[in-house]
């Protein structure tokens, strides 16, 4: 009766030593490297975000613990405190964004416990730049920062929209596109970077009417109220450009009511900024028209940078400041994302490819959504998108910052 019970017994065993050691005989078995992650919130966004980066630590070999701040930044003081005191278990290195100007502190902190930090997704202002320098500069602990470009996500998708409006024939009888900027709001870096590349971009269209930036404070309900006053306004608005994925569904809904008791008035051509899956099925099911982004994906790309300097090849031969570019996806080339990570099943992506440690033949780090995407050979032809959308195929990737 015991005898089967053994077999079974030895089979598990032998299957435990195998997953447990992998290395040669002779050889130490490699660090597990802890990260830390600091969030303002654990909104949609953020959210998508940590998982993300989850999905990345797990095919690292890493692990991942998620702090957010629940919109307090003086939580998120407190959070990096009480991980960097804490008796156990230690970290190796965090990430965090410049949430309301703590980054400072949090520097600070970071070498007084020397933890290595990474600063993602909104830097320094010039002031701030002014008193706390570059990485690795007054801050030794301070490896880098990886942001995203957030003023060539402005630009991008304003161009599209311009060319959206031309092909959609919705110039008025001036021969004027008629567009309205619905914003984050006017402090964050990040909408002020995008509502910049926005500026940039209009300066070579002169038959764009820009009638009003208002603030939406990245919500849909506000998006919703400030697009029906707009229209009250406006009435003849046909293009609408906005700072972030949600936004946009709230615009989408103001316009279809209004079209209600408006029949006359012709769909709006209606962009985002993001790209998270809900927006990636709003393109595809042509309630917006655009979305430009991917910033999210920094997450896992900062795990990787993380990865292989504790495993001793530091980015710093590339640059220790990068910048994310911004994709852009439209009917033409979304369902290559909706199709493979529309119900965002991270796992199925493999980041450890974009890893040097890991690939030792890999030169140079090759990150963007685009990349992600041709793991699933998914991906329409490069020329097709760049032609459509007005981006060089360089830049849809990550480029340093010179």
């Amino acid at each position: 009766m015991n005898r089967p019970l053994k077999k079974i017994g030895m089979a598990l065993f032998c299957a435990c030593l195998i997953l447990g050691s992998s290395q040669a005989p002779g050889q130490t078995q490699e660090k597990r490297f802890r990260i830390a992650l600091f969030t303002p919130r654990n909104d949609e966004f953020w959210t998508l975000y940590a998982n993300i980066a989850k999905a990345a630590c797990e095919d690292l070999g890493m692990d991942l613990e998620w702090h957010p701040a629940m919109n307090k930044p003086e939580r998120q003081l407190a959070d990096v405190k009480a991980v960097l005191s804490r008796p156990g278990p230690k970290i190796d290195a965090m990430v965090y964004k410049n949430f309301d100007g703590t980054a400072g502190e949090i520097m600070a902190l970071a070498e007084k416990a020397k933890v290595y930090s990474l600063m993602v997704e909104e830097g320094y202002t010039d002031a701030e730049l002014e008193k706390y320098g570059v990485p690795r500069s007054k801050f030794k602990y301070w490896i880098g920062e990886f942001l995203p470009d957030n003023q060539d996500g402005g630009f991008e998708q304003t161009k599209v929209l311009v060319r959206l409006a031309h092909q959609k024939h919705r110039l008025d009888k001036h021969q004027q596109i008629q567009m309205a900027v619905v914003a984050g709001n006017m402090v964050e870096g990040s909408s002020t970077e995008r509502v910049l590349g926005m500026h940039i971009a209009l300066q070579e269209y002169r038959e764009v009417l820009l009638h009003q930036i208002v603030a939406g404070y990245w919500k849909k309900a506000v998006a919703y109220r400030k697009t029906q006053r707009l229209l009250q306004d406006y009435p003849e608005l046909s293009t609408y450009w906005t700072g972030n994925d949600t936004m946009p569904q709230g615009v989408y809904q103001a316009v279809k009511d209004y079209r209600a008791k408006h029949p006359a008035y012709p769909q709006a051509i209606i962009g985002g900024s993001g790209s998270t899956p809900p927006a990636g099925f709003d393109v595809e099911t042509d309630r917006i028209q655009v979305t430009v982004g991917g910033p999210f994906l920094l997450s896992a790309f900062s795990m990787v940078l993380l990865h292989d300097f504790l495993h001793g090849i530091d980015f710093a031969e590339e640059s220790t400041t990068m910048r994310l570019c911004f994709y852009v996806f439209t009917r033409e080339n979304v369902h290559a994302y909706t199709s493979t990570l529309g119900k965002a099943e991270w796992n199925k992506v493999n980041f450890a490819r974009f890893s040097k440690h890991l690939n030792p033949g890999l030169t140079k780090y090759d990150f963007g959504f685009g990349q992600v995407l041709e793991q699933f050979k998914a991906l329409p032809d490069p020329m097709r998108i760049s032609e459509f959308s007005g981006i060089k195929n360089e830049s849809l990737g990550s480029k340093i910052a010179q």
